[in-house]
């Protein structure tokens, strides 16, 4: 049930800001998609990679394609939500959203990468590369919550 609460934590956060007038229409829309695609990412399960999990045979599946299509929509949706947060008033705010969302896109870039160039059973780093979206993404929610909140507290 707590992941089911997990992945509509994003939409539920896309209607206050939207409420708030806090994001332009592209970063609600883009919140909305990539909250819609951890939901069908949580139903549709990835294929094993890279010799994990141990054992696991390595193919390619037709659930395992969905979910690697759906965390693709999630990987880039995050990140054009916090450009579309990019405000003149807010130079310093501004900064912090473009480096969220180049720095999102860098590290998915990275996963690719290491999963394209790590032989099978190898070690490698594309796990962590592929956490690190998540870190930065959530990061930034919390501060534009924050923000958000102080903005109208004041």
């Amino acid at each position: 049930m707590r992941s089911h609460r997990r992945v509509t934590l994003p939409l539920c956060f896309a209607e206050a800001l939207r409420r708030r007038a806090a994001l332009r229409t592209t970063g609600y829309v883009s919140l909305l998609v990539a909250g819609a695609g951890l939901i069908l990412i949580g139903f549709f399960p990835t294929d094993p990679v890279l010799g994990f999990p141990a054992g696991a045979p390595t193919t390619v599946t037709t659930i395992g394609t969905v979910h690697s299509l759906g965390a693709l929509v999630v990987f880039v949706a995050f990140p054009v939500a916090a450009f579309a947060a990019v405000s003149r008033r807010a130079p310093g705010w501004s900064a912090f959203s473009v480096a969220t969302g180049v720095l999102s896109l860098v590290a998915v870039g990275a996963f690719f990468a290491a999963v394209e160039g790590t032989a099978e059973g190898a070690d490698s780093l594309a796990g962590l590369y592929e956490r690190l979206p998540t870190l930065f993404i959530g990061l930034w929610q919390i501060a534009f919550a924050v923000r958000v909140r102080t903005a109208h507290a004041n």
